[in-house]
């Protein structure tokens, strides 16, 4: 029997539908009403503390419409992974009212949120909001001590209030477990409250979570640039102008060592790593062998762009000639919602033509064929390798050597 590859404990079997960002035009009734509103996001008045749910639910951004949503037992498919937890989950604002105001946490699905609150950490059941939009639609701006309004070059994401009317904004917190914890801040606390193993936590050092403006705004610690060329279109469609095409090169031409087209695919895209540190929102796609999370990443190699696995932003690990090729600091990385991706098995080559869902293109040969990103059962863990209609199978790195399995699953669009 062909065994099935599930995706990792962190993703959801089922993600929903395809991404579908809503179209503003730049002078329609609502952004105009929304910019009048924002003009006062500097204002230290605090909210009426009877006024009910927060005033902020939605913002504009260069990116597209940022907005809170009530969950209604599933996560929204463009919930935007904020933070990762101790074990690499991915972690999601959350907010809820509670004790008088609205507070600011997180949630890792639809079942519960973990709000910090009096110096325990409180579950919320069902009734809370979650964050959703494109995740280029924000920027993490540095803060220490007491939120500096008057100082922030941009609009921080405000998302509740007190019981006495002090407004909560939300914040990144990183422990020294190399985990991204989600909470609130505040011009009235001296730092970022979390909720972390039961207990309320603070950090005086954290990150403000803003919209996206002008290009420059610091973004994961470097200057944040959106992608220069919009997305390319999601057809459904087989053959002609689709994703399903016979001759699986580039136009059927060798492109030696450029980057692959595809680098956008709406809610998932391509980051180069900066620093050697992770990007933003890296999605989980393996674990390794310990347990250790995966995700993908590719790079240039041999006159192509091979895709292979990172456990951290400082390497990466790509199969190759029949060896584990280690890339130091100069790859990219698989980002974005892991809620619009679905893994599907296959055997041997890859039947393009009989997929229901688009796979994520994401590199090529020096020959020019594409390939793709696979999943691979092996030694206890998910790996993550390279498929395509020219390889019998997934090829990916493990121990030093290239291995392959007859037995993989694509990653595909949703």
């Amino acid at each position: 029997m062909q065994p099935t590859y599930p995706p990792p404990s962190n993703l959801q079997a089922v993600y929903g539908g395809a991404f579908r960002p809503q179209q503003q035009s730049p002078h329609s009734t609502r952004q105009k009403q929304n910019t009048k509103k924002n003009e006062g996001w500097r204002n230290l008045n605090k909210y009426n503390s009877r006024s009910g749910r927060p005033a902020y639910s939605t913002y504009e951004s260069m990116h597209g419409p940022i907005i809170w949503r009530v969950v209604n037992g599933l996560l929204p498919i463009d919930a935007i992974q904020l933070g990762r937890d101790s074990d690499g989950a991915p972690i999601y604002a959350a907010r809820a009212p509670l004790h008088g105001g609205w507070h600011i946490g997180k949630c890792r699905n639809a079942h519960s949120a973990n709000i910090s609150y009096g110096g325990n950490e409180v579950q919320i059941h069902n009734s809370f909001e979650i964050l959703c939009g494109p995740p280029t639609s924000i920027v993490t701006v540095p803060q220490s001590g007491h939120l500096d309004l008057v100082g922030l070059a941009t609009q921080p994401l405000e998302g509740g209030y007190e019981a006495n009317g002090e407004r909560l904004f939300v914040a990144l917190a990183e422990r020294i477990d190399g985990s991204l914890q989600v909470g609130k801040c505040g011009p009235a606390m001296n730092g970022c409250d979390y909720g972390y193993g039961g207990r309320e936590e603070t950090t005086f050092s954290y990150r403000v979570v803003c919209v996206a403006a002008a290009s420059g705004i610091v973004f994961g610690g470097a200057p944040f640039s959106p992608p220069s060329n919009p997305p390319p279109p999601l057809s459904r469609g087989f053959g002609g102008d689709g994703y399903a095409l016979t001759d699986a090169r580039y136009g059927g031409t060798v492109i030696t060592g450029s980057q692959p087209a595809f680098s956008h695919y709406g809610p998932v895209f391509w980051e180069t790593v900066i620093d050697r540190q992770l990007p933003f929102s890296p999605v989980q796609l393996g674990r390794d062998s310990d347990g250790a999370p995966l995700f993908a990443a590719r790079a240039a190699m041999h006159g192509g762009w091979h895709v292979g696995k990172c456990r951290n932003g400082r390497e990466a690990f790509i199969s190759y000639g029949g060896a584990e090729q280690i890339v130091h600091g100069d790859f990219q990385v698989l980002c974005g919602s892991p809620n619009a991706i679905v893994a599907i098995p296959q055997s041997g080559h890859l039947n393009i033509a009989a997929l229901p869902m688009q796979p994520l293109e994401s590199g090529h040969e020096e020959n020019g064929e594409r390939l793709y990103i696979g999943l691979v059962n092996f030694e206890g863990g998910v790996q993550v390798g390279k498929c395509s209609i020219a390889i019998n199978g997934c090829n990916f790195g493990y121990d030093g050597r290239e291995e392959s399995s007859h037995h993989y699953s694509v990653v595909s669009l949703r």
